[in-house]
């Protein structure tokens, strides 16, 4: 094979990089939404409607209300992507090299195996970030509770949980996080498969994993595509997740509400029946789509061909 022809590989330096700065420019810009999609999937809002709660958020936080618990957003967003989409490659990479496995198989299974390793490694930063954003701001003029004060930032967040919980605390919801791997493999194959078509249709050339990045407008367009389809198919795993993240009731010694993923997954239709999986869908669409289409621009504009 020509030199010119070989197949390009990703440097593991400039993925690790674009995946961190991609993740930061995403998630600053769409932080309100987070914020309301986690209010959402929260227990006994999900029949609240999204302007109620945006107007809710306004009138007794303030704007500072729509960007709670953007410090740790941010600065847990970096190295999750960055692992992420660096686990992404290796696991590509070693499934092709040492497995044979390629095509579909291949992203499927790179896409299950990354979105496991970052949910593992940065589950502690989204149990403080939940936490953060699920605790109402207390009325202005008012001083504010033991419980208000618990959650008011990340630092007492973390010695909330420490005290309370202990260090199977900032692991709550991880057993949900590994549910979502579908989702996750789902949107890695979804963008391979456009992506070759894509290049395959306008570059017929070369094969897709010989092309450079794509066009800023059809990275966009495949990554949101992809994203919409994966998450609307999955979306029930992130509910669950944020219900068993909830803070714990007040004397409940650190007890959540909602235990297991099995638990969860039963009270939630008991109570609430199946609309309640999908509470806060909207708001999580509009700011997870987006989100992953600027993740996916940034990571073929850095790395130079995508991932």
């Amino acid at each position: 094979m020509s030199q010119a022809h070989a197949p390009q590989r990703s440097n593991p330096a400039r993925q690790f990089l674009a995946g961190s700065l991609a993740g930061v420019v995403a998630s600053s810009v769409l932080t309100p939404l987070e914020v309301v999609k986690t209010r959402l999937q929260a227990s006994g809002a999900t029949r609240m409607r999204l302007d109620k709660i945006l107007v809710n958020i306004m009138k007794t936080e303030g704007i500072r209300g729509l960007w709670r618990g953007v410090g740790i957003n941010v600065l847990g967003v970096a190295p999750a992507r960055a692992v992420h989409f660096s686990a992404y490659n290796y696991f590509k990479t070693q499934a092709g090299d040492n497995f044979g496995i390629h095509g579909t198989p291949q992203h499927l299974l790179a896409g299950a195996m990354a979105s496991c390793t970052a949910a593992t490694v940065t589950s502690p930063i989204w149990v403080i970030k939940t936490r953060v954003q699920l605790q109402r701001a207390p009325i202005k003029g008012q001083a504010m509770t033991a419980a208000e004060m618990a959650y008011a930032t990340p630092l007492s967040a973390i010695r909330a949980i420490a005290k309370t919980e202990g260090f199977p605390g900032f692991f709550r919801g991880l057993t949900a996080s590994y549910l979502g791997v579908g989702e996750s493999a789902m949107q890695f194959a979804l963008y391979e498969a456009l992506r070759g078509a894509y290049l395959r249709a306008y570059h017929p050339r070369g094969g897709p994993e010989e092309r450079a990045s794509l066009p800023m407008g059809a990275s966009l367009v495949l990554g949101a595509a992809a994203k919409l389809v994966a998450s609307a198919v999955t979306y029930p795993h992130e509910v669950v997740r944020t219900r068993m993240r909830e803070i714990p009731p007040e004397g409940s010694g650190g007890r959540p509400v909602y235990g297991s993923v099995v638990s969860t997954v039963k009270t939630v239709l008991r109570q609430e029946g199946v609309r309640g999986l999908y509470g806060g869908m909207l708001p999580h669409l509009v700011r997870t789509v987006p989100n992953a289409a600027i993740l996916l621009l940034v990571v073929e504009a850095v790395s130079g061909r995508g991932l």
